[in-house]
C-alpha cells in the first residue's frame, strides 16, 4: 500500500491529498537517493489504495504518471527499466482489482492453526472492481505479455502474495494462485509482492499448477515490513508446508521492520532479507540470503 490506511479521500476527510501526496510519495521516494534523476520507482497499488473510492486510486495513478521519479502506466503495465538495458521486464498487476471479481473465501483457522473451510464468502470493501472489459481480463494480458516477452528476466510485480505466513491471507493467495499461477509457472522468474506486514521468501515447485514439476521452482518475494508489523503464526505454517507439497516457506519473519534488496546478474539473482532495530538507526542486519537462477527461458 502506498497510501494507508485509505490511499486518496478526495477531500472527504478534510485533508488536502496534494499535501498528503507530498508527505507520504512525493518527499520520501523523490529523495530516497542522492542523484534522484537516474533512480526510478515503478509502482503499483494496494488494497488500501482502494480504500475510499475508486475515484481516488485513478487519482493517485495520475499523480504517479505525472511526477518524476517514479513510473506507472494505469492499474497494471509491462516496462523495461532503463538500467536493465532490455534485459529485465516487470509485469506489474493489480490484484486488488483481480481479487475484487474473484469468489474469495473468508479467512477462518482451526484452534491447531489449521485451515478451516467454511465456504462462507468475504465481502469485498474497497472500490475497486474492475469496470472495462480490459480490467477483467488483466489476467489474459498478463500470461500473453509473459509469453511474449523477449526480456532475458521476467519479474511479476503485484501487491497480494500466492503464499504468506501470517495465516490470515490464504484465501485471498488461494484465488489468486488458481487465476495467475500457471502462467508465472510457465513464464516467469519471480513473483514481487506485498501486503502481509511481513518478509518471506518461497517457492513453489508448479507440480499442482501445470500438473508436472518444472525443472526450477518459481519463487516469491514478500515484503511488508516496511511502514506496518505482523507476526508470522507458525502453526499455520506448518499445516500449510504439509498440506501444499509443492510449496516451500524457504524464510518467514514478522514482528519486525525490514526490505528487500535484490541483485540481479546474467543467470542468477541474489536477494537479501534486511532488518532494522524497532528504535530506528542506520544498523541494518542482514537476516537471510537466496541465490536463485533465470528460469524463464525454460519451456514448460
Amino acid at each position: 500500500d502506498n497510501i494507508y490506511p485509505s490511499g486518496l479521500t478526495m477531500g472527504a476527510d478534510g485533508f488536502d491529498d496534494n499535501l498528503r501526496l507530498k508527505d507520504i510519495l512525493g518527499d520520501p521516494f523523490g529523495n530516497i537517493v542522492s542523484d534522484p534523476d537516474h533512480y526510478t520507482t515503478y509502482v503499483t497499488l494496494g488494497n488500501h489504495d482502494w480504500e475510499t473510492s475508486r475515484e481516488g486510486g485513478f487519482a493517485q495513478i495520475e499523480y504517479l504518471e505525472k511526477t518524476d521519479g517514479f513510473y506507472m502506466n494505469g492499474p497494471y503495465y509491462a516496462v523495461k527499466p532503463a538500467a536493465g538495458n532490455g534485459d529485465i521486464e516487470l509485469f506489474i498487476i493489480d490484484t486488488s482489482m483481480i481479487l475484487a471479481y474473484l469468489p474469495v473465501k473468508e479467512d477462518y483457522l482451526n484452534d491447531d492453526g489449521s485451515e478451516a473451510l467454511t465456504g462462507e464468502l468475504e465481502e469485498p470493501d474497497y472500490f475497486v472492481g474492475p469496470m472495462t472489459e480490459d480490467e477483467m481480463n488483466m489476467h489474459v494480458w498478463l500470461e500473453t505479455s509473459l509469453r511474449e516477452s523477449t526480456a532475458r528476466w521476467k519479474f511479476v510485480v503485484a501487491h497480494h502474495p500466492i503464499w504468506s505466513s501470517s495465516g490470515s491471507k490464504f484465501e485471498q493467495a488461494r484465488a489468486l494462485r488458481e487465476l495467475i499461477l500457471p502462467a508465472l509457472c510457465r513464464y516467469a522468474d519471480a513473483y514481487i509482492v506485498g501486503h502481509d506486514h511481513t518478509l518471506e521468501i518461497h517457492t513453489d515447485d508448479c507440480s499442482r499448477a501445470l500438473g508436472k514439476t518444472t525443472q526450477k521452482p518459481l519463487v516469491q518475494v514478500v515484503s511488508g515490513a516496511a511502514a506496518k508489523q505482523r507476526p508470522i503464526h507458525t502453526s499455520f505454517m506448518k499445516h500449510q508446508d504439509a498440506k501444499y507439497p509443492e510449496h516451500k516457506t524457504l524464510h518467514a519473519e514478522g514482528l519486525l521492520w525490514g526490505f528487500m534488496h535484490m541483485e540481479i546478474g546474467s543467470d542468477a539473482a541474489h536477494v537479501m532479507v534486511l532488518s532494522i532495530p524497532d528504535e530506528g538507526g542506520s544498523d541494518v542486519s542482514v537476516d537471510f540470503e537466496y541465490e536463485f537462477e533465470r528460469r524463464s527461458h525454460l519451456s514448460h
